[in-house]
């Protein structure tokens, strides 16, 4: 078949079927995905991947497939792969010694292909094969690589040069050093900070894992993109460059108005602190446009607003594409993202994403006039477009390890932005070392600017931790952000702290003795909060409680159905307002 007359999609618009033609599908794939990777020395290696990520629909059976609706499985993602493989095959062959990472450099770009429609275990766990070999190796099986493949990739190579662009083989080898520069400069760096031999191969294969995540990460937005604009191109709302920066100019001017109301009342010794550490962060934001930061800021210290006031500040000063809010709990998340639009006032460009934002558009989701407003609130929770958003460790870290299409695609978001985590402390121990790893390769390769906050700093650069972060600027120096002397802390220190439990918390407290407690508190300071640590533990003083307190006990846990734990969260607050007058 001519690459003119493959189709690479099929849609119905206004109620006639259209095509998108292979070709034109390859190069605006190969164009849009190179535009996004230059700014991270990977302009080639995007434009190669793209050209040829879906050349095996130049098959008669793929159009058959595409044209009458066949129920065949056409395998379209291999031959691509192929495609660069033979030419590596070549290359190695004429200049081994020029090009001695040429292996490596084969296994990520066609992994890229191969995967782009859903991760694949190279090694298959049930019989040992090789899955890359497989893939590599169908057109001994099916020779319509040999008969229609090869003559549709020399017209695209001809379609290639007649527009200005390079053969195949030349961005083969252009790709090649993009490849091998961010392994030898931007991976060695990193890798070097460990000093087993043994301990150092294996950092260098997961920064490949992650430098393939990031490539395919690209491709797929790419690809979901192109093929979105021909089939509900009413989803594709292209935020330009003067968008963004206004946004961040709007942004700027409404958080420093915030603190300039501040400061026309009078202050007290603890607001005059806020102020100062937020001033602090303010200035030192304009700093560094990369690196990984601690804000060590005790409770009340005005966390929130003052690292929104950074990561606006770094944003503004340095272009940055986005700001995310990451915290591990959501009542901290729905709490704070309140505060965060607030000062913003631009919910057009926050992207709230947590499982308690329910997607209410219309009964059953039926009305057609709700259908655009549920399709583009999906399109952003897919692609992390907005330029703010606000989410959780578990959205995050889906996103940075898990294979599902919308995870992979939303990877490449994080390039060039800003990242606040928020109570990093919570950060689970099995989970250090991949955190560890992975803030790393944002920081030095995709150029983001990591803040770390929390009132007690957890050890991630401890000398007993193997994989440790590196933090600091680009020069790993700088890593505190803040630094309050002994007099500001103690300022902070507001709460008195009695156990009674005994010294080694061997006198454990039953039920009935945590009500007996409760009850002389409530006699003595009317309004009592009671936190515990586990949910059948709160259940269970609650139900002992009641009995007592008439209705005046309220219960709170994440077990309860959202909106009745805002509701319940806004009658206290209305409750000690209506008290405290």
């Amino acid at each position: 078949m001519e690459l003119s007359k493959a189709v690479a999609h099929k849609s119905v618009v206004s109620g006639e079927i259209c095509y998108q033609m292979l070709e034109d599908h390859l190069f605006n794939v190969a164009i849009n995905a190179s535009k996004d990777a230059k700014p991270y020395g990977l302009e080639s290696t995007l434009f190669l991947v793209g050209i040829l990520h879906d050349l095996g629909k130049a098959q008669s059976a793929f159009y058959e497939y595409i044209t009458k609706d066949t129920q065949a499985h056409v395998v379209h993602s291999s031959a691509g792969g192929k495609a660069i493989s033979d030419i590596c095959e070549t290359i190695k062959n004429s200049e081994s010694t020029r090009y001695d990472q040429i292996d490596l450099f084969k296994e990520i770009t066609c992994y890229t292909i191969f995967a782009h429609h859903g991760l694949m275990d190279v090694i298959n766990e049930k019989d040992a094969a090789d899955n890359f070999l497989v893939r590599l190796n169908y057109a001994v099986t099916d020779n319509n690589y040999e008969r229609e493949i090869l003559p549709c990739l020399q017209e695209l190579e001809m379609y290639l040069i007649k527009r200005g662009y390079d053969s195949i083989e030349e961005i083969v080898i252009k790709s090649y050093v993009e490849i091998c520069s961010i392994m030898n400069e931007k991976f060695d760096g990193l890798v070097k900070s460990v000093d087993s031999k043994k301990e150092q191969k294996k950092i260098k294969i997961f920064y490949a894992g992650c430098l393939v995540r990031l490539i395919l990460s690209f491709l797929k937005n790419a690809d979901i993109n192109d093929s979105i604009a021909v089939e509900q191109p009413e989803l594709i709302k292209e935020i330009c460059a003067r968008e963004y920066e206004v946004f961040f100019n709007n942004a700027h001017i409404n958080i420093e108005k915030v603190y300039s109301e501040f400061a026309k009342h009078e202050q007290s010794e603890l607001s005059k602190i806020r102020s100062q550490i937020s001033e602090d962060a303010k200035n030192i934001s304009t700093k560094n446009e990369m690196g990984i930061f601690t804000m060590e800021v005790p409770t009340g210290g005005g966390k929130t607003l003052t690292t929104l006031r950074y990561a606006i500040n770094n944003a503004k000063q340095f272009k940055k594409d986005r700001i995310f809010y990451i915290t591990a709990y959501l009542s901290v998340l729905e709490q704070n993202a309140g505060e965060i639009k607030r000062v913003i006032n631009n919910d057009d460009f926050v992207l709230e994403h947590h499982s308690n934002i329910v997607k209410d558009y219309g009964e059953g989701n039926e009305n057609e006039d709700d259908q655009p407003k549920f399709m583009w609130q999906q399109y952003l929770e897919d692609s992390w477009e907005q330029p703010v958003v606000l989410t959780t460790m578990v959205q995050l870290f889906n996103t940075l390890f898990k294979g599902k299409s919308n995870n992979l695609r939303r990877f490449n978001q994080l390039k060039n932005a800003v990242i606040i985590f928020d109570e990093i402390q919570s950060l689970p121990i099995k989970a250090v070392y991949n955190f560890n790893l992975m803030a790393n390769f944002l920081k030095t390769v995709m150029n983001c600017n990591i803040v770390l906050c929390s009132a007690t700093q957890p050890l991630l650069d401890d000398e007993s931790i193997d994989y440790k972060i590196r933090y600091g600027n680009k020069d790993s120096v700088d890593k505190d952000l803040i630094s309050l002397n002994k007099k500001q802390k103690q300022l902070f220190e507001r709460v008195d702290f009695i156990n009674k439990t005994g010294k080694n918390a061997t006198d454990i407290m039953s039920t009935t003795d945590l009500r007996s407690l409760v009850m002389d508190c409530v006699d003595k300071y009317d309004n009592v909060l009671i936190v515990l640590n586990t949910k059948k533990a709160v259940k269970a003083l609650y139900e002992d409680a009641s009995k007592i307190f008439d209705g005046r006990l309220v219960y709170l846990s994440t077990n309860m159905c959202a909106m009745v734990l805002c509701q319940d969260l806004v009658q206290i607050k209305m409750r000690i307002y209506t008290q405290s007058f």
